[in-house]
């Protein structure tokens, strides 16, 4: 009689507990004959091709992993026109172009179970030429990119019109346009400067930083104040009761290193495993961050 663990599934990207216990034990060693590659979903309704594709390739960066092969499996709920897979299909070839990707066939199917589209990205790739260092205590945390740029245009685009009522026109629309923003394939310059890399994604920058934390296998002390961000993501998160710092975050990136780069430093790796956040003058231990702010949204 199995004496594994149950308990129900939260929404949203499964736990690492959860993968340890229940997936990655059961794989076992056939997970690690597979070669790389990186999967990744969207399901928010906004360019869900586009952050898809986006989501998996960052992944693959920040593994010291260049993307060379994107598939796709792109399920729609009964109603969808044909015209909307072209929208979709355009997404995935404007993100393979971006980064040079070569597509291969995927699936694609009428789900009567689903009520919004859902987009699945695998990227695969080669192994950087990167020479491997163990972070160590003192290292700089650095930050580059901006917290919070995925989730507010899925904000912009999701909620128009409440967000029309309050800001300018322009203001909105020019948020809704972000996507060549969304990759961190522009901060490649720094990835051999850096021991550990960690791709901000759909759950945001605390997501990250406790990703940080599991990579490095130390702790940190990180002045939240000092990650950069737009004020349109405050003022959007704040008329929704949003934090800012749990929701999609891609395009922005977390990098350790010993040396000094020219990117935003918000800390630095301490030794043991507290994760000390600061505030200003507060400081608070990172707790394992919840799950993207904006799925009660969608």
């Amino acid at each position: 009689m199995s004496r594994d663990k149950d308990q129900l599934l939260k929404q949203g990207k499964a736990d690492p507990n959860v993968l340890s216990r229940s997936v990655y034990r059961i794989l076992g060693e056939r997970r690690e004959q597979a070669p790389a590659s990186f999967i990744e979903t969207e399901s928010s309704g906004v360019l869900p091709g586009y952050l898809a594709c986006a989501r998996a390739a960052n992944a693959c960066l920040a593994s010291f992993v260049t993307p060379k092969v994107l598939s796709t499996s792109i399920l729609l709920p009964p109603g969808t026109m044909e015209s909307a897979l072209r929208e979709i299909e355009r997404q995935i070839c404007s993100l393979a172009d971006a980064l040079h990707l070569t597509v291969h066939s995927g699936h694609t199917e009428v789900s009567p179970v689903l009520t919004r589209p859902v987009v699945t990205a695998c990227v695969s790739g080669e192994p950087m030429k990167h020479t491997v260092v163990n972070p160590s205590p003192g290292d700089g945390i650095y930050f580059a990119g901006k917290a919070g740029l995925a989730g507010t245009m899925i904000l912009a685009g999701k909620k128009e019109e409440e967000l029309l009522s309050r800001f300018p026109a322009l203001k909105v629309h020019a948020m809704q346009e972000l996507r060549q923003e969304l990759l961190i394939a522009s901060f490649a310059e720094y990835f051999g400067a850096s021991s550990v890399l960690v791709a901000c994604s759909s759950c945001g920058v605390m997501a990250a930083l406790w990703q940080l934390a599991e990579k490095t296998g130390l702790g940190f002390s990180v002045h939240l104040d000092r990650v950069p961000i737009l004020q349109e993501s405050v003022e959007f998160t704040e008329l929704f009761g949003i934090n800012p710092y749990e929701m999609p975050s891609e395009g922005a990136l977390l990098l350790v290193s010993s040396k000094e780069l020219p990117l935003t430093r918000i800390g630095t790796v301490e030794a043991g495993r507290a994760k000390q956040v600061f505030v200003m003058d507060e400081v608070s231990s990172l707790n394992r961050p919840p799950q993207d702010a904006l799925t009660g949204l969608y």
